[in-house]
């Protein structure tokens, strides 16, 4: 790209993201929408026509107010295209730490269920037993009844007919 482009304002897609405050995937974007006027420069990469006032107002961000601060603005313009890097990677540790302690929330939130279910189990199984146990003593208890009819009845009918009615 040669100076005479940037005046004429056909810049690259990453000066005309920063000029429209946008990403480079936006400009590219509205370029295949049609929305934005471009070409290729010889060597087959996309330009964007960009008003120069656009970038003029994009260029003064970064302008030192006087002249003599231009070695420092030469020094610090390194750190505020990192700043967006830097910050990115902030965004994702922050996320990153989110994530930790989201699982860490969702695995004691299991575990809780799963103690809560083994005690409903326990508790359950508990209550089959001593069902279990009442329906047995039920069964015991009848069959002795049982027992105890036979028992009467083969008395009763092993005695002779007389002695049953008169004692």
């Amino acid at each position: 790209m040669t100076a005479e482009d940037e005046i004429s304002g056909w810049v690259p897609i990453a000066r005309a993201a920063r000029a429209y405050g946008m990403t480079d995937q936006g400009v590219r974007n509205r370029i295949r929408r049609g929305t934005l006027e471009h070409r290729r420069d010889n060597h087959g990469r996309l330009e964007v026509l960009v008003k120069p006032e656009r970038l003029d107002h994009q260029a003064q961000q970064f302008q030192p107010a006087n002249q003599a601060a231009v070695g420092v603005s030469n020094l610090v313009m390194p750190v505020v295209e990192t700043v967006p890097l830097a910050l990115a990677r902030e965004l994702i540790a922050a996320a990153d730490a989110r994530t930790v302690a989201a699982r860490r929330d969702a695995d004691a939130e299991i575990a809780r269920i799963r103690q809560d279910w083994r005690e409903r189990v326990d508790a359950a199984e508990i209550r089959a037993e001593r069902a279990e146990k009442l329906a047995l003593d039920a069964l015991t208890q009848a069959a002795d009844t049982a027992e105890r009819i036979t028992k009467s009845l083969i008395e009763a009918a092993a005695k002779p007919l007389w002695r049953r009615f008169f004692g």
